[in-house]
């Protein structure tokens, strides 16, 4: 059984993905919706946070734990200790995160060797993103405040396009011919961001990319039921999470402290 962990609801984009390119996939969803954003903590609180969600998500039977979350799989990549940790927990299985695909595929699609990344500000700040692309133009933005506009469904409303325009300034200013999203939230603003940056501009979902890349594997993951818990559950929790899944869910609240 697949475990699909995120500091919140976003991460749904990243289990919609996988269930689209594996139908009947079995997994756990864990969104830490209590704790979030995780994109202004520190490193090592990030860390904590992620290795409670992953020990709940391994004690309802998951085997294959994926990092949906942007901000934990940055530090999971600069962090050896927690990458020790983790595959502790799973018994030395392989860990699957979100950033690496993203990496790859701007490789591929960038047409003049200009790349954007736009994340959480603690995603940035981790400096994974430099270090995979040195070689390249790389132009980083920090947009934590587009998270809850997101949730909020702000995606269809007009009103967000003076500050995506703010935003996405950096990357009109230095060219960037392709932009990975590295936040789960990010992908259901994807209409509004090329509509600013322009159709020839390459968006990157590493959800998609993840997700692709999953079905490739030899051995096939347990096909079975999918199962939702947060450990916040505020009264619009379903309307907001439709948002990112594409249809209301019901998630059970759980404590991991």
């Amino acid at each position: 059984m697949v475990g699909i962990f995120d500091s919140g609801i976003g991460g749904l984009t990243v289990a919609r993905a996988i269930y689209r390119q594996i139908p009947g996939t079995a997994f756990l969803y864990l969104g830490d919706t209590a704790r979030l954003p995780y994109g202004t903590k520190s490193p090592s609180t990030i860390e904590r946070y992620a290795l409670h969600a992953l020990a709940f998500l391994k004690r309802g039977g998951a085997m294959h734990p994926i990092l949906a979350c942007h901000t934990v799989s940055s530090i999971f990549l600069t962090r050896p200790r927690m990458r020790k940790e983790i595959a502790k927990m799973f018994d030395g299985g392989e860990i699957f995160e979100v950033v690496t695909p993203g990496i790859a595929a701007a490789r591929r699609a960038t047409r003049r060797g200009r790349i954007g990344v736009l994340g959480t500000a603690a995603t940035i700040r981790s400096g994974v993103y430099p270090h995979a692309l040195r070689g390249f133009h790389l132009t980083q933005v920090a947009a934590s405040v587009l998270v809850p506009l997101a949730e909020e469904g702000w995606s269809k409303k007009a009103g967000i396009l003076p500050l995506l325009n703010e935003v996405l300034k950096p990357f009109k200013r230095r060219r960037v011919d392709t932009v990975i999203l590295a936040c789960t939230h990010f992908p259901i603003l994807k209409t509004r961001i090329r509509a600013i940056l322009g159709p020839a501009i390459r968006l990157i979902d590493p959800g998609e990319e993840l997700a692709r890349m999953l079905a490739k594997r030899p051995v096939p993951f347990a096909r079975g039921s999918r199962r939702f818990f947060a450990t916040d559950i505020p009264g619009d929790f379903g309307k907001r999470a439709s948002r990112f899944w594409g249809q209301r869910i019901t998630a059970k609240l759980v404590n991991l402290t």
